[in-house]
């Protein structure tokens, strides 16, 4: 499903799955070192409270040197895995796109523009392939490690849990209240750019006849006012998804203050205690970083969608059929006893 929709290779599904696996992996290692924090703090409240002897330190410093070493790791994989690879991918998808658009009848490119044609190769598998290596591993990643972690916190105290959770699906729900808005404003944009790449492109091709027939002015304002269209639906696009990340990512941080109310409530009941709620403290903190990177590509995901079905549109168009040799056998064309000249002279053919 991921491929057809995604306007994949098999190759390209396979490494996609890696590049989620490791990206998943790498949300989890950094979120380590909250446990080496709590553990400490632990410590340091049991020798305050209980008189217990100050913990070695050496433990923990050789658990961060770990937590560091398996970081890199992580890293570096999820940049091998995700970055190398949709390159390689990308380099097939051109290959690919090229070789489909030379099987083409010439009735596909009497329908279709030069400017649509050089923004779907260039323009749409350039977005393809930043969707790829900065969003769409990413995605997927963080949306598996938010999940591993909420099922940790809820098993840990699903109250607390339940506080520090509920504004995920909230934020979610809310940027994707908008998408039709969102859509609407991506799809003028693009036209908008196809507009202004179209006018400069007649304007290359056709540079001798404006200014042969002095319409040098007249083009460049029409030009101009292609140009101002196209800045005005960007600053719509952008404004109209601006609005919609900045609104959800504002309602994560609800979370902390409903995590730290719930938290004063259950331990001024006794249900919960002190170190409890400082774990939850420590990993709200954590945990919104990876949504806010999902509310963020969700964004990008539903401007890319409408590349992708360009792409896609391109390559479902049905290659022109044949054989590709032509053998003619006793329909040879010969060309005798023609001549001319110039008057009486020398005959020149």
């Amino acid at each position: 499903m991921l491929r057809d929709s995604l306007g994949l290779t098999d190759v390209g599904a396979k490494n996609f799955r890696r590049g989620v696996f490791f990206c998943t992996l790498a949300n989890l290692v950094l979120m380590a070192p909250i446990g080496i924090l709590f553990l400490l703090v632990s410590d340091f409240m049991d020798h305050l409270v209980a008189g217990a002897p100050l913990p070695a330190l050496a433990p923990y410093l050789a658990g961060c040197v770990g937590i560091l070493a398996l970081m890199v790791l992580t890293q570096w994989a999820e940049y091998a895995n995700t970055y190398h690879k949709v390159y390689e991918e990308s380099a097939r998808k051109r290959t690919d796109l090229a070789e489909h658009l030379r099987r083409l009848p010439l009735s596909f490119f009497g329908q279709r523009d030069l400017s649509d044609l050089t923004s779907a190769v260039m323009k749409d598998c350039a977005d393809h392939e930043r969707m790829f290596s900065h969003v769409m591993p990413q995605l997927f990643g963080a949306a598996i490690s938010t999940a591993v972690v909420a099922v940790c916190l809820v098993a840990f105290d699903w109250r607390l849990a339940l506080a520090a959770l509920w504004p995920i699906p909230v934020a979610v729900a809310v940027l994707l209240s908008t998408t039709r808005l969102q859509q609407a404003a991506g799809r003028a944009r693009n036209e908008a750019s196809l507009e202004l790449a179209d006018g400069i492109q007649e304007y290359l091709e056709c540079a001798r006849e404006i200014r042969a027939t002095n319409q040098v002015p007249a083009f460049l304002e029409r030009v101009g006012e292609r140009v101002d269209a196209f800045e005005h639906a960007k600053i719509r696009a952008e404004l109209t998804a601006g609005v919609s990340a900045s609104s959800a990512q504002a309602l994560l941080r609800l979370g902390i203050g409903t995590t730290v109310l719930a938290g004063a409530l259950l331990i001024a009941d006794g249900q919960v205690d002190f170190m409890v709620v400082f774990c939850f403290l420590l990993a709200v903190t954590r945990v919104y970083d990876p949504v806010n990177v999902i509310l963020q590509t969700i964004i990008e995901l539903l401007d890319l969608r409408l590349n992708i079905a360009r792409l896609q549109a391109i390559e479902e168009e049905p290659a022109q059929t044949g054989t590709t040799e032509f053998k003619p056998a006793g329909h040879d064309l010969t060309f005798e006893g023609v001549s001319f000249s110039y008057g009486e002279g020398e005959r020149v053919l």
